[in-house]
């Protein structure tokens, strides 16, 4: 499985630098105001509703298709899988109708201290942005099956293409129709992935969209029944993710977008670790899980565990050692405020140390899941969102929106902890790899801290980063031999193998 983590990884690598690189371009365009506001508030709006609905059955599809797949045959896992689409889209179109009717009441909640007339321009923009919900989960429907059916990489090719398509649209046409351009290239990286998903279901010859007609509609329960606990974790979370929003728009005109702007940084590994547990780890884990080979169950965890742990190492460590290099040379050529740039640059270094107990979080949140404990994860998880709703709520006003990134920290790391006392196989091992990986993590990052600190420092962001990286790479490779690590091993073999059997 390493083979396939690392090459996803590389795709999913990829994508992070055009993902940076739009963000780039977007603060080169849009900068910090009031129409970036409303464009995140919008498409914000949508993506909450869309986890709210069907955030559960997202995370929870693989594993019980999988197992379904293995119990009840492939066949009757398919139909279930068409009488579950169906389902989504009927629900889907309901639930966009009643948004396109009364977009005020959605504005009003994400936006409660705006002018009429600035909930007029969010109003107009979520009516925009609204029908992206049935094309979004159809494209999440698709990729899941993908998965199930041993289709890793393609999906990720064409994720990688759109995002592509999305970036050289946002070049072309920021300047000369402004806003907008975020929207047409929103909608046609969506359509262009919705074509080449379903083509590769025709090249694997997987009929989801044959038969329909004849499919039994209450086929579709066992995965929501299965979904039902998760349904309160992403409630909670949406919840909070509103009141986010809502604080940061009554701060100041552009704070939702130095928000987003410094949040992305943290987010996005994170993304492309969780798209590799989701797709990749969840559905190998709940093939062992069903098999009760407990062993391979442990193995197959610890490595993309200690794989996204050494990955952070890097996430967290150029985001703590020069967080300002990095903003300066990617938002600097934007119309963005030394002010603002400072305040992204601070934000961007506590999420980067947030995105570790979010990992954690992750990873054992889908051990749980694969084990068919979706219960206990969905209490965990509440209680998680909870803590950091409470925290938010009553800590904003003296700490501003410098509380978010540790609330999202104490309250995941909190639930990261229960969730390891509770991780369904005997694995002692973890909490030395665990204790491990982490002592690696904080010593590298505070060392390349202090250096950029007290030993030197360049005018130059690139010279700070590609240093900052370069020491990184040195400390995590001398701490990886002499902690006798099992990566040590793995290079140890690769040289072995380039440059002596030949």
């Amino acid at each position: 499985m390493r083979k396939k983590a690392t090459l996803i990884f590389v795709l999913r690598c990829v994508r992070l630098v055009i993902a940076v690189i739009n963000l780039s371009f977007s603060a080169k365009y849009f900068g910090v105001n009031f129409e970036r506001d409303v464009w995140l508030l919008a498409l914000t709006s949508v993506i909450v509703l869309d986890t709210i609905i069907w955030g559960a059955i997202n995370d929870t599809f693989r594993a019980k298709f999988t197992f379904l797949k293995d119990r009840e045959g492939e066949a009757l896992a398919l139909d279930r899988a068409k009488a579950l689409l169906l389902f989504i889209n009927v629900i889907t179109i309901l639930v966009l109708g009643l948004v396109m009717s009364f977009p005020g009441g959605i504005a009003k909640m994400f936006a409660p201290s705006y002018t009429p007339e600035q909930l007029h321009a969010l109003v107009v923009m979520i009516r925009i942005v609204a029908p992206s919900f049935l094309l979004t989960q159809v494209t999440k429907i698709i990729t899941s099956i993908l998965n199930a059916y041993g289709s890793f990489v393609i999906p990720e090719i064409i994720g990688l293409f759109t995002q592509l398509l999305t970036l050289i649209l946002v070049v072309l046409f920021a300047e000369s129709i402004g806003i907008y351009t975020l929207v047409i290239s929103y909608y046609a990286g969506l359509i262009v992935l919705t074509i080449l998903l379903v083509r590769q279901l025709r090249a694997l010859n997987v009929r989801l969209f044959y038969g329909l007609s004849k499919v039994r509609f209450s086929h579709f329960k066992p995965f929501l029944l299965f979904s039902v606990p998760l349904f309160f974790i992403y409630l909670s979370s949406q919840i909070g993710i509103v009141i986010e929003r809502a604080l940061a728009s009554s701060t100041a005109v552009g704070a939702v977008s130095a928000l987003d702007y410094s949040r992305k940084f943290s987010d996005i590994p994170i993304e492309v670790l969780c798209g590799i547990i989701a797709s990749l780890l969840v559905p190998i884990l709940t093939q062992r899980y069903v098999k009760q080979d407990h062993q391979s169950f442990i193995e197959e965890f610890r490595k993309i565990y200690q794989f996204g742990l050494l990955v952070l190492i890097f996430v967290v460590g150029i985001f703590t050692a020069c967080p300002g290099a990095v903003v300066r040379l990617l938002y600097r050529q934007g119309s963005i405020s030394q002010q603002s740039l400072d305040d992204i640059a601070r934000l961007t270094m506590y999420y980067s140390w947030s995105a570790i107990f979010v990992f954690l979080y992750h990873m054992y949140g889908s051990a749980l899941l694969s084990s068919q404990k979706g219960i206990r994860f969905a209490l965990f998880g509440t209680v998680a969102q909870l803590i950091m709703i409470l925290m938010n709520l009553t800590l904003y006003d003296k700490f501003s929106f410098y509380l978010f990134p540790f609330s999202l920290l104490i309250s995941h790391g909190t639930a990261a902890v229960i969730m390891a006392l509770q991780f369904p196989v005997a694995a002692k091992q973890l909490v030395t790899v665990t204790l491990k990986y982490l002592a690696i993590l904080s010593g590298v990052c505070g060392f390349a801290w202090a250096f950029n600190h007290y030993v030197y420092q360049s005018p130059h962001a690139f010279v700070t980063i590609s240093l900052t990286t370069t020491i990184l790479a040195v400390l995590t490779l001398i701490a990886v031999f002499v902690l006798k690590t099992e990566e040590r091993a793995v290079m140890l073999s690769l040289f072995k193998r380039r440059f002596f059997d030949q």
